[in-house]
């Protein structure tokens, strides 16, 4: 099956890679963590530092682990960006996911980079926030484009799909309005406990990764 032939069925396969291969890279990389890991208030790009989040232990082979998953998402992310452009009369709204595709893949990019990496580092931070923000705005796009595309105000025909669809796209909108929310709240007053951008990153992530699985053939398209 050639890119500029690509079915639906296909493409959402390779959408789904993505999520695939992030959450087998965090588990894998979390297993080989050499410290404990709290889920709750530390950052996923923790488990991919040079060391342990105190800097006590040398963090190999999560490190390793981490870098080359993040590194392959990237690289899939812009694959199936380029699958899109190349389709774009086959697939509703093709330049947009692909984009956005883009953004995801150049974030998983800087992710890669260890973030105490220190002469790198401001590439880790950036790549985070374009991978975080590129995940909640592409599966928001997928499930709102679908909407708009099939469905309007007076619809008469408003079957599960129906709600699923819109479900998800307000539980997306508040997810990622949380996420900025937080960062910003974060970046001004950092000392407050109870501003937590690790837990709403995962929030995001894992909005992301159930609203992924319930795609079917017409978000794809």
């Amino acid at each position: 099956m050639s890119i500029k032939t690509i079915s639906a069925k296909g493409m959402r396969w390779l959408v789904w890679s993505i999520y695939f291969i992030m959450l087998v890279t965090i588990i894998i990389s979390w297993v080989f963590y050499p410290v404990r890991y709290d889920f709750f208030y530390e950052a996923t790009s923790v488990l991919g530092g040079l060391s342990t989040g105190n800097a006590e232990l040398p963090n190999f082979p999560s490190c390793l682990i981490f870098s080359i998953g993040f590194g392959i998402l990237g690289a899939m992310a812009t694959f199936i960006a380029i699958a899109y452009f190349r389709n774009s009369k086959r697939f509703r709204f093709a330049i947009v996911k692909g984009v956005l595709l883009i953004v995801v893949g150049l974030g998983a990019i800087g992710i890669a980079v260890p973030h105490d990496f220190e002469p790198l580092r401001i590439f880790h931070i950036m790549g985070a926030f374009m991978f975080l923000s590129g995940i909640a705005v592409l599966n928001f796009a997928f499930q709102l484009l679908h909407c708009i595309s099939l469905y309007n105000p007076q619809c008469p025909d408003r079957d599960l799909d129906y709600y699923i669809d819109y479900t998800f796209v307000v539980l997306l909108i508040i997810t990622a309005a949380v996420y900025f929310t937080t960062e910003i709240l974060f970046y001004f007053w950092p000392a407050f406990p109870w501003i937590q951008p690790p837990l709403a990153q995962k929030t995001v992530l894992f909005t992301a990764v159930i609203a992924a699985g319930l795609l079917d053939l017409d978000d794809i398209k």
